[in-house]
């Protein structure tokens, strides 16, 4: 079994990013993960002890809602001259 601080090392190193090309609907973290991950997050420092914590969880369907939004969004507030191809494909 790991110790703590093995642990935390892991969970620093081996962090990612999951673009919505990579997501994978058939892989379900559970609840309860997300629920103790969500938990944990208040614990972190933060200026004045004003704890502005808020946290949205998607799933299912509602990954891919979220990705089309964020696509529009960026859409609206990007020139056209500066819109990247590279960037659309990533929220596809």
């Amino acid at each position: 079994m790991k110790t703590d601080v093995q642990a935390i090392t892991s969970f620093i190193r081996d962090r990612r990013s999951t673009w919505p090309k990579d997501f994978n609907p058939d892989i379900k973290i559970e609840d309860k993960l997300i629920s103790d991950i969500l938990e944990n997050a208040v614990w972190a420092p933060n200026h004045g002890l004003n704890q502005p914590w808020h946290f949205k969880v998607f799933h299912g369907n509602g990954v891919k809602t979220f990705f089309n939004r964020m696509k529009e969004i960026y859409l609206e507030i990007t020139p056209a001259e500066k819109v990247s191809e590279k960037k659309l494909l990533k929220y596809d």
